[in-house]
């Protein structure tokens, strides 16, 4: 990633209350919300390790993606999409908790609810923008086009899942 100063000057470095994991997401989307522009290079080939910094089932590494998304969410989302993203959030994150809970990965379980807990917790301590703001160019759920459609990669997802209007209009059924 390669980053203007200019641009970090406006907004702020990673946001170190993250700690781990989403930091880079929750700095590109600001840098949007900010008015810059984001560019990618198709062409290149992006190698990561897949979580080095924790193993994938790592519970830490589950409470911190649960926790660091949803203060992503309500640090870049103005208050009705917020509301709207976060119904759709408990549903999906708590049915997925409750499986776990029922299947004995009570750990998993306990850390889906600490991210939640805590999230909460630190809400305080950022402001939702008012304003129409920047969102997400992605229109769908994720996680369901992950574990149902079998889609892994990038490329998997069909283009008619991205918009290419960016400016915030009201949640929609769709979405």
């Amino acid at each position: 990633m390669f980053l203007r100063r200019s641009a970090l000057d406006s907004i702020g470095l990673l946001d170190e209350t993250f700690g781990l994991h989403m930091e880079e997401i929750d700095l590109c989307w600001r840098l949007r919300r900010s008015g810059h522009e984001i560019g990618v290079v198709p062409e290149s080939q992006v190698y990561h390790i897949g979580g080095a910094t924790l193993p994938r089932e790592n519970e830490r590494k589950l409470y911190y993606n649960i926790r660091n998304s949803l203060l992503m969410l309500y640090k870049n989302l103005p208050p009705s999409h917020f509301r709207a993203v976060l119904l759709r959030r408990i549903i999906l994150d708590h049915s997925v908790a409750l499986a776990w809970l029922l299947g004995g990965k009570w750990r998993r379980t306990r850390a889906v609810i600490r991210g939640y807990v805590d999230a909460h917790r630190k809400r305080s301590n950022y402001s939702q923008p008012t304003e129409a703001t920047t969102l997400p160019s992605y229109r769908g759920q994720i996680l369901l086009e992950y574990l149902l459609m079998g889609r892994r990669r990038f490329s998997d997802v069909p283009d008619k899942r991205f918009r290419l209007n960016h400016v915030a209009a009201p949640p929609d059924s769709t979405s």
